[in-house]
């Protein structure tokens, strides 16, 4: 899983306008949660959010994990960074 319990996180997948925004993950959804807001995300761990977010027919405060990026903070290597590699000064 990509969350946790309270963890702020912006959404990274999206089909339906939500790319970039920034929730938090309130609690793990609950079958009952799907049912009440009549969304369902193919067996995926699902998070409350404390927000709604655009769903497929519908707007619910529920998205997938696999949707999110925690936004913590960390003492660590920065994920990008090694990834893409530090950025070069540019000269005007």
């Amino acid at each position: 899983m990509n969350c946790k319990k309270g963890d702020l996180a912006v959404v990274v997948r999206s089909r339906f306008g939500n790319l970039g925004r920034i929730v938090q993950c309130l609690r793990l959804a609950t079958k009952e949660d799907h049912e009440a807001y009549n969304v369902f995300f193919d067996n995926d761990p699902t998070w409350i959010l404390d927000v709604p977010v655009n769903c497929s027919f519908s707007i619910a405060p529920l998205i997938a994990d696999k949707q999110l990026r925690p936004l913590r903070d960390s003492n660590g290597e920065d994920e990008m960074l090694r990834i893409a590699g530090k950025p070069e000064r540019v000269s005007a």
